[in-house]
């Protein structure tokens, strides 16, 4: 029982948010079969993630008092590696594809890839925590890389059709404040030198969430789809 419920506490909000996100997308909502292989991609790039942050983590930094070393790691070991590696699926598949077409894909796809990740992720954890740390564990953390990957998507979503240039900088925008939103919420949640401050990181998500809603509003009410889209969706 105690398995089915910590598998229960990972794919519930990981559903949810999928389902939120996709009813978003009300216009011109992607196929499923694409939405599917971006999950199963971002779903694959978790494991390498958490090789990645475990080898890192093996230094100690999380755990130190100094403040820069822990800093860096939070930020970089955390933050930049765990959205770049959630970004890069979605820059390898549905980015590239003419399904692509509107500013609000790039959130959507941005999010199931997230989603993917988030499921795999809680799901290493599992054998190591309770049902009860588990729901814990998943209420923070899925909406987190959802509100995260919805600021990538959003600049990634504006990226589409533009020149080279103003391309990547969009494309780096994103993930630029994503990795800062991801590593200020962690260095807060976890950080050593005060209690009110891992209170003060459901804040920062919170705003997280408020800003990555209105960049979806945004984008859900935007232009009409680009010429790119030359296929069938």
């Amino acid at each position: 029982m105690d398995t089915l419920l910590s598998v229960l506490a990972a794919v519930i909000p990981v559903v949810a948010i999928c389902v939120f996100v996709y009813l978003k997308d009300s216009v011109r909502p992607e196929k499923p079969k694409h939405l599917l292989i971006t999950f199963l991609l971002g779903a694959a790039f978790a494991y390498p993630a958490q090789l990645l942050e475990s080898y890192f983590g093996s230094f100690g930094y999380q755990n130190g008092t100094e403040w820069l070393p822990y800093t860096l790691f939070m930020f970089l070991a955390v933050g930049l590696v765990n959205e770049a590696l959630k970004y890069i699926p979605v820059l390898l598949y549905p980015f590239q594809k003419s399904f692509f077409d509107e500013p609000l894909d790039g959130i959507v796809y941005c999010v199931f890839a997230a989603m993917g990740f988030a499921l795999v992720k809680l799901l290493i954890f599992a054998p190591d925590l309770d049902w009860s740390a588990m729901w814990g564990k998943a209420t923070l953390s899925v909406p987190a890389h959802g509100a995260f990957a919805m600021l990538t998507g959003y600049y990634l979503g504006r990226a589409r059709g533009k020149a080279s240039a103003a391309r990547n900088r969009y494309i780096l925008t994103g993930l630029f404040w994503a990795v800062i939103a991801h590593g200020l919420y962690e260095w807060m949640l976890f950080n050593p030198y005060s209690e009110i401050l891992k209170v003060a990181s459901v804040v920062v998500l919170l705003a997280c969430w408020v800003i990555a809603l209105r960049l979806t509003a945004k984008h859900a009410a935007g232009p009409e789809p680009t010429p790119l889209a030359s296929g069938s969706r």
